[in-house]
């Protein structure tokens, strides 16, 4: 903890040679993030935005915060007035659609005679457009895996699974409805994480909402993995009505939980929330057929379209001086999760967190949330391929017949928008 106070105020004084010192009047940016109330990333977001007032006195930098469920609707609300937030943090999966709606503006001015292009992994092919207009600073990357109570499988005597088969059989084994304790806690009401987490064994049995480009929810693959879903809803293996990330955190974390399916960033709130449990958690590969992560791109930040040049000026200077090194490793090492920039994984921190090695090395083989080549709709379809898990899930609608729906209604609504 006291090398990680240094490194910040360390950075504090790096900072300051990016004051904008044509910037004398007063003005104000506001930097919208679902992330200011977390833990695991205020570090960087608090010591970034401070140090940049600090180095320039007249500028403020706000915070526009909303959970991530709530900010993309706050956010189109204000561009819909005219008045959008002049920096935008947005997720790999619906930044496409604000690149498409010209909410972004495009940051090759910005970044010019910088080697940032070249520092960040991905930048020059991740939320980039075809004429090659860059609209988003590449912040983390990721992938899902296994994390794994390992206490219960050694009571149980049950081995850790490697495949679908293997992942029902232990999920049923280790749920006690008579202790109160689960197989599995996976989010299963419409939200972000349902999306992805029935995609998961789409993705375990080698499909994906698309392809070639275009809807796919009748394909063998996709009724597989839906039906393996829902195989384990009905069979009781996880705590129904579970809403998002705090509700599937607390399961876990009480230690009555054998299994979840989660990123690196939730080694910082197990690690805080129950120590003794995070010290007995094993992560193991996905348990399905493919072995394959979702994952990929996974927060970037940008600067909204239309501002006047002064501001812009301002906002690209902020952006230019987070995209560092030093500023890497303190997202890294305070969110658990992979900054892109060179250096941001310290061999230090390698040799602390042993555990973080397995997602560095699975993000090679990550497939992407956003539907492939449907990517602009993703907030869209996200919302309809939900409402119709959950009737599968608690109405009980044959898979089948609600994908073949779904089918139909993506269809329609990607016609409506030619």
């Amino acid at each position: 903890m006291k090398r990680r106070i240094f490194v910040v105020v360390a950075l504090l004084s790096l900072i300051a040679a990016f004051s904008v010192s044509a910037q004398e009047s007063p003005m104000t940016l506001r930097l919208a993030s679902w992330q200011w109330e977390d833990p695991a990333y205020l570090p960087f977001w608090e010591g970034t935005t401070n140090a940049f007032m600090e180095a320039n006195p007249n500028v403020t930098i706000e915070r526009f915060a909303f959970p991530i469920d709530q900010l993309w609707n706050q956010i189109n609300l204000q561009v819909a007035a005219g008045t959008p937030p002049e920096l935008l943090e947005v997720t790999g999966f619906n930044v496409f659609e604000y690149m498409n709606l010209g909410v972004l503006a495009p940051l090759n001015d910005c970044f010019a005679g910088t080697d940032i292009v070249e520092k960040v992994d991905g930048e020059d092919s991740y939320a980039v457009d075809a004429d090659g207009n860059i609209y988003a600073l590449n912040l983390s990357a990721r992938t899902l895996a296994l994390w794994v109570n390992k206490p219960m499988f050694d009571a149980a005597g049950v081995e850790v699974p490697t495949n679908f088969e293997e992942f029902k059989a232990a999920a049923i084994a280790l749920t006690n409805p008579a202790k109160e304790e689960f197989g599995l806690v996976l989010t299963n009401t419409a939200h972000s994480r349902f999306y992805e987490s029935v995609l998961d064994m789409v993705v375990g049995y080698g499909g994906h909402w698309t392809k070639d480009g275009k809807p796919a929810f009748t394909e063998p693959e996709v009724i597989q993995g839906v039906q393996f879903f829902k195989d384990l809803f009905d069979a009781g293996v996880m705590p129904i009505g579970v809403d998002g990330a705090p509700s599937q955190y607390a399961f876990f974390n009480s230690g009555k939980v054998a299994m979840t399916i989660d990123g690196p960033w939730y080694w910082a709130v197990v690690s805080e929330q129950n120590p003794e449990l995070a010290a007995n958690i094993e992560i193991h590969r996905m348990p399905t057929d493919s072995g394959l992560p979702t994952g990929g791109p996974n927060n970037l930040i940008g600067i909204a379209a239309g501002l006047d040049d002064a501001t812009f000026a301002v906002a690209c200077e902020y952006i230019k001086s987070i995209a560092t090194t030093e500023w890497g490793q303190v997202w890294t090492n305070s969110s658990g999760t992979i900054n892109p920039i060179e250096g941001a994984v310290s061999e230090d921190y390698l040799i602390e967190n042993p555990w973080f090695a397995f997602y560095a090395e699975d993000l090679a083989n990550y497939v992407p949330v956003a539907a492939p080549g449907l990517e602009i709709y993703h907030g869209s379809l996200q919302t309809m391929i939900n409402n119709k898990l959950v009737e599968v899930m608690y109405d009980d609608k044959p898979v089948e017949q609600a994908m073949a729906e779904l089918q139909e209604e993506v269809e329609e609504f990607i016609a409506d928008q030619m």
